[in-house]
């Protein structure tokens, strides 16, 4: 289960760049989640994640997001690549990244998939 929690004030996209400490670490709170699937987020992710929450999107639809990424499905062939010695399937794949968008970390992918 993730440790953030949604902000508690209304988001103004057009004030994006001042938003408060607290809603910028909340979002950073939100991507650290996702247990490393962003290799190192640059501020333009970072900024696309905070403008996205400022038209409406929840920190579940940013981890929804980022669970879904091209680095996310990189990852998660790797891990089979690594363990299995395969690409995952098309349903494995998609199953994992659902995992990842909702609330799993990679170490419990690559545990999922060590104990298939």
């Amino acid at each position: 289960m993730s440790d953030y929690q949604d902000p508690v004030f209304a988001v103004n996209p057009a004030n994006s760049s001042q938003l408060p400490v607290p809603f910028i670490d909340t979002v950073v709170q939100a991507i650290n989640a996702t247990k490393y699937i962003l290799s190192e987020p640059d501020t333009g992710v970072l900024q696309g994640y905070v403008d996205a929450l400022g038209r409406d999107w929840s920190l579940a639809q940013v981890r929804f997001s980022i669970g879904h990424s091209e680095e996310a499905k990189g990852k998660v062939s790797g891990i089979y690549r690594d363990l299995l010695g395969r690409e995952p399937g098309a349903g494995e794949l998609q199953s994992y990244l659902d995992a990842l968008g909702r609330d799993w970390s990679l170490a419990q992918v690559r545990y999922s998939i060590v104990n298939l």
